[in-house]
C-alpha cells in the first residue's frame, strides 16, 4: 500500500528542504556523508551489510560499497561469482540506488557479488553527485540535414545544463574500470570468495546509464553486458570493441532524457532507437528488428540478433514509462503527461536475458521502494530525499 497520508504530511517539510538540497556546497558535502554513513542506508530498507573500500583516483580516495550474499560466502563456494556494478545517477548516491534499482536484491537472491561506487562529489565540479563521460559522438539531427554531437555529460555547474565539465580531469569511467580490476583480483573479497572476471554485468540509471554505455564502448574487455535504465549513448565506440550484450529501458513519457533525440544550441542526445542500431551495428547483428509485446503494461520489446559473441542488442520501450523505470517507480516531476508507475520488473527482465539461468529467481521486493516513491534528482536533491525517508 503507497503511503499517500503520510506523504501529504511530509511534503510541505520536503519543499521547505528543497532550497537546502539545491544549494551546491551543502548538498554534496551532505550527499558524501549520508552516503558513506552505512547506518543511513537502513532509513532507505536496505537490510543487507556492505563493506565499504576506497580507490584511488587521479589523487582522490574514491569509495566503493561492496556486498557478497552469505549464500555466495559460505565455505562450501568455489565457483567464482557473477558481479553487478550499479551505477548511481546524477544527484543521487549509492544508498538510494540499492533502494531502488533492484539490482541488490537480485543479487541476494541468486548470490551475486554487488558493487555500487560513489561519483564525484566535489562542488567545485558539479552542483551534484555525478559521473564525468566522453561526449564528441556525432548526432545526425532528424529534421535537419546537419549533425551536432554528444557532450561530456553530466557533471555540471550550470543549473541549465548548458555546459559540462571538462572531461580529461575526471574521467569516470576509468575509475570505474579500476574499480573492475581491483575486485577481480583472487584476493580481493578477502580470499573466501572471488569475481568471474568473465561475467561483470555494469547497470546503471540516468547519468549511470551514460556511465554504462561508456563502459561497453571504451572497456568492453572488462564488462561481459550492460543493463541502461533511461541513459544516453554520449561516447562513441573504441576501435578495439569487443561486441557484448547491451540491454536498454527507458519510459517514452521520461522528460529529462527523452526517448526521442534532444537538441540544444550546442550539443545533442541521440533517439534510443538509433542508439539501439548503432550498437546492434557494431555487434555484427543480423539485420532487421524483432519485436514483441511487452505482457506486464503497454510498450514493446525490440531486439536485433545473431550478433558477434552472441551478443544480442535489446531495447525495453515502457508507453507510459518515465525517467525511473524500476518497478514500483512512480511517476518523477520532470516526466511527461500521461506518465505512469512501472509495472514490469524491468531489472529482472534486463538481468534475466544478460545472465540467463545464473539470474533464475525473481526478486523478493514489492511495489517498490521506500526511494523509489520519492522525488529524486533535480530540483530536491539526493539531502532532501534522505531527510525525507528518515521521518517516514
Amino acid at each position: 500500500m503507497k503511503p499517500f497520508p503520510l506523504m501529504s504530511l511530509v511534503l510541505p517539510l520536503l519543499l521547505l528542504l528543497v532550497p537546502l538540497a539545491s544549494n551546491a556546497e551543502t548538498n554534496l558535502g551532505d550527499i558524501e556523508f549520508l552516503c558513506l554513513d552505512v547506518e543511513s542506508l537502513q532509513y532507505l530498507g536496505v537490510e543487507q551489510s556492505f563493506e565499504m573500500i576506497t580507490i584511488e583516483h587521479m589523487g582522490v580516495d574514491r569509495s566503493v560499497f561492496i556486498y557478497v550474499p552469505e549464500s555466495a560466502s559460505g565455505s562450501n563456494t568455489s565457483e567464482p561469482l557473477p558481479m553487478v556494478v550499479d551505477i548511481h545517477g546524477m544527484g543521487v548516491c549509492p544508498s538510494l540506488q540499492m533502494a531502488m534499482s533492484g539490482w541488490l536484491d537480485l543479487a541476494t537472491v541468486n548470490g551475486f557479488a554487488y558493487v555500487a561506487p560513489l561519483g564525484i562529489t566535489d562542488p567545485a565540479v558539479s552542483f551534484d553527485s555525478c559521473w564525468s563521460l566522453p561526449g564528441e559522438m556525432p548526432v545526425p539531427l532528424e529534421d535537419e540535414d546537419i549533425t551536432s554531437q554528444t557532450p561530456e555529460c553530466c557533471c555540471t555547474l550550470e543549473q541549465d545544463f548548458s555546459s559540462y565539465a571538462d572531461y580529461q580531469g575526471l574521467q569516470s569511467d576509468v575509475f570505474l574500470r579500476k574499480t573492475i580490476e581491483t575486485l577481480t583480483k583472487p584476493d580481493a573479497l578477502g580470499g573466501t570468495v572471488t569475481v568471474d572476471p568473465k561475467r561483470v554485468l555494469v547497470a546503471g540509471h540516468s547519468n549511470g546509464g551514460v556511465a554504462a554505455f561508456a563502459m561497453a564502448a571504451l572497456h568492453s574487455d572488462v564488462v561481459s553486458g550492460i543493463a541502461v535504465h533511461a541513459g544516453k549513448l554520449t561516447t562513441a565506440f573504441a576501435d578495439d570493441y569487443k561486441p557484448i550484450p547491451v540491454y536498454m529501458i527507458h519510459g517514452e513519457k521520461d522528460g529529462d532524457f527523452r526517448y526521442g533525440e534532444t537538441v540544444t544550441s550546442t550539443y545533442a542526445f541521440d533517439a534510443q532507437e538509433h542508439i539501439m542500431e548503432y550498437i546492434a551495428d557494431k555487434n555484427g547483428c543480423a539485420p532487421g528488428v524483432v519485436t514483441e509485446e511487452l505482457k506486464e503494461e503497454e510498450g514493446y520489446v525490440k531486439k536485433r540478433t545473431n550478433c558477434t559473441n552472441n551478443a544480442d542488442v535489446t531495447l525495453l520501450m515502457l508507453a507510459k514509462g518515465g525517467h525511473i523505470p524500476y518497478k514500483g517507480a512512480e511517476v518523477y516531476y520532470s516526466d511527461l503527461w500521461g506518465a505512469k508507475e512501472t509495472v514490469a520488473d524491468t531489472t529482472l527482465m534486463a538481468c534475466q536475458s544478460l545472465f540467463g539461468d545464473e539470474c533464475a529467481e525473481a526478486s523478493s521486493r514489492g511495489s517498490g521502494s521506500v526511494a523509489s516513491r520519492t522525488f529524486l534528482r533535480h530540483g530536491v536533491g539526493s539531502v532532501a530525499v534522505l531527510l525525507m525517508v528518515m521521518l517516514l
